[in-house]
């Protein structure tokens, strides 16, 4: 699987044939030229700066040692041995514009950066034996390359040298990738995107935007006594964690009730020693959540919010 992964745009095989394996996105350093490729009807767009997440103590102490044991361990040596490059030092960030599932895919448009166009196809075509043999098979069609995984589909191609695309669910297909190259229904299209986006930290580890209409939101709407717009902001990853972000509200009264109503549940993080800083303010109609967290503090919230997970877990 991990393989197919990588090899296969090192998104495709996960969009297409796993719910467990989670889409990489594109962020801080990703660059805002990809409003121009993401699909205008995206419920869900989120961005990961891979190359700024690697030089994080976090990241290094957590992810880190996961990569470089077992399976995953064997099959980058083996893309990097087959290859000659390593995948996982390759890609410098990844965007997504999904607008939700179909089976066991993402209806998304992934925007990869970093992988060289000519190394990838030719790792595709001498990794094609052992790709087969983990029913992972592709077909080209010029500067196209689909790839089926499980029954599911992805399509790929190349925007420039170091810029792939990548059309999965209801967007694997010549056309939907071909359209999304064009920009022809693109985010960037959208004022109240852009207006979010604009007060989003791009350079952050991980940023993301998620549509009020998604049914798990407008769920947790009911839940938190808000009903949200959106919800958007930015994770970064480094010694420490920080989160910033908003939940854009239908009024600025909404927001302001709101931020009044929980502010005291951020004094309690602060004062329970769980996080360094916490706040909810009001700005405008948005209503903002900052906090920073110490490693001692995420193994701290950690170990107390995993006998709840555990106990929900088996209610299931």
């Amino acid at each position: 699987m991990l393989r197919g992964f990588l090899l296969a745009s090192v998104v495709i095989s996960a969009a297409c044939g796993s719910k467990d394996a989670a889409p990489a996105g594109a962020g801080g350093g990703a660059d805002a030229a990809d409003l121009a490729l993401l699909p205008a009807d995206s419920m869900i767009v989120a961005g990961v700066n891979v190359k700024q997440m690697q030089t994080s103590a976090l990241y290094k102490e957590y992810v880190e040692p996961r990569i470089a044991s077992g399976d995953a361990a064997a099959q980058i040596a083996d893309i990097n041995a087959t290859c000659g490059f390593d995948p996982k030092s390759a890609i410098s960030s990844v965007s997504l514009g999904a607008k939700g599932m179909s089976g066991s895919s993402f209806d998304a448009i992934f925007i990869v950066h970093g992988l060289e166009k000519t190394k990838t196809l030719e790792c595709i075509d001498k990794m094609k034996a052992k790709l087969e043999a983990e029913g992972i098979t592709y077909t080209k069609n010029g500067d196209f390359v689909t790839v089926t995984n499980r029954g599911n589909n992805g399509v790929l191609t190349f925007v420039n040298n170091s810029t792939m695309i990548v059309g999965t669910g209801s967007y694997a297909s010549e056309s939907a990738v071909k359209g999304a190259a064009a920009g022809t229904s693109a985010l960037k299209s959208s004022p109240a995107f852009v207006d979010m986006y604009s007060k989003l930290d791009t350079s952050k580890s991980i940023w993301f935007f998620v549509n009020g209409k998604l049914s798990a939101l407008e769920q947790a709407g009911g839940f938190i006594g808000i009903k949200p717009k959106s919800v958007f902001g930015a994770i970064n990853i480094a010694d420490n964690l920080s989160i910033d972000t908003r939940i854009r509200a239908e009024s600025d009264a909404s927001a302001a009730k709101f931020a009044k109503d929980f502010a005291g549940q951020a004094d309690g993080l602060k004062q329970g020693g769980m996080a360094t800083t916490a706040s909810i303010t009001a700005e405008g109609p948005d209503v903002r959540m900052q906090v920073a967290m110490t490693p001692a503090q995420i193994k701290q919230m950690a170990a107390q919010l995993l006998p709840m997970i555990q106990m929900m877990a088996g209610g299931m």
